[in-house]
């Protein structure tokens, strides 16, 4: 049994795909970042690190923030429970953290929550990714509501 002290050894159980054995039918193609655990009764799973994480889905709503300026009434692009896609003509620098006030009018309610510029684009349509830190229990079940509604 592997524990945390090992470098490649992942809490949620997934670990680099190149650490298991090649060969025989099991591997089709592994991409690099690949990640592959096995479950209880041995089948093997592989996680294609181009997949998301969490899938996005576009929104018709709008979101104020506060970084370097306060910003008010900003296009969300997408939004999903890692994070959102936002359009402004201020765009934020990479890491910078920015408190967020999305507004629900489908549910009635508004979320105040804390994020981190993941990317940026300075050029048209000047957008910015940010993702979600600190979001607690009740904060991510107002988000899976919201999605729930949007998706369909």
């Amino acid at each position: 049994m592997r524990n945390q002290e090992d470098s490649w050894y992942k809490p949620n159980g997934w670990l680099p795909a190149f650490l298991l054995p090649r060969g025989g039918a099991m591997f089709g193609t592994v991409y690099p970042g690949a990640m592959a655990r096995f479950d209880l009764e041995g089948w093997m799973s592989v996680k294609d690190p181009r997949e998301r994480e969490y899938p996005r889905y576009e929104v018709s709503a709008y979101v104020d923030y506060t970084g370097s300026e306060v910003l008010l009434y900003h296009r969300i692009q997408n939004i999903s429970l890692g994070g959102i896609c936002i359009q402004s003509p201020s765009i934020e620098e990479v890491g910078s953290v920015v408190d967020l006030v999305i507004n629900f009018p489908e549910l009635g309610t508004s979320l105040s929550l804390r994020g981190e510029v993941a990317w940026a684009n300075r050029e048209p349509p000047m957008d910015m990714g940010i993702r979600y830190v600190e979001l607690d229990d009740q904060k991510r079940e107002t988000l899976r509501q919201y999605i729930a509604r949007v998706k369909k």
